[in-house]
């Protein structure tokens, strides 16, 4: 190679903000005629840098759909706890036919299961605008 040539290259380097150890590892793995030197290297640099892109974009969908795990749990541990309500709810119904006294101990519980409906329903909304936005 000529100065000009290795002056060439270190501009390469420069300009894809690439170190010289890309270089070699191009040069070991491809054999160019000089001609075509610059623009395979160019072509190189170009794949390797779409290849990091590529790479950063995966990992940042893959991290927020990490995040989406906890409010997904918590929706379906919320779930179960409603039906669990509910059955708690229907029994309670089921024994205590007929005894005005104890009307106030279903007042009670249906009010629980009302607001543990609004809790679930607000963060299944929550967990889908979330999951849309990881989607788009």
């Amino acid at each position: 190679m000529h100065l000009s040539d290795l002056q060439c290259i270190c501009a390469l380097i420069t300009c894809f903000t690439f170190d010289s150890h890309l270089l070699f590892l191009w040069l070991k793995l491809n054999h160019v005629y000089p001609c075509s030197f610059y623009y395979s290297f160019a072509l190189f640099c170009l794949q390797v840098d779409g290849l990091h892109t590529h790479w950063l974009n995966l990992k940042t969908l893959v991290e927020a759909r990490l995040l989406l795990v906890a409010p997904y749990v918590k929706f379906h541990t919320m779930a179960a706890q409603l039906a669990n309500a509910m059955d708690d709810f229907e029994e309670m119904m089921k024994l205590k036919v007929g005894r005005p006294d104890r009307e106030k101990d279903l007042d009670e519980s249906w009010t629980t299961i009302q607001q543990k409906y609004t809790q679930l329903k607000h963060v299944g909304q929550n967990f889908c605008a979330d999951a849309a936005k990881v989607g788009s």
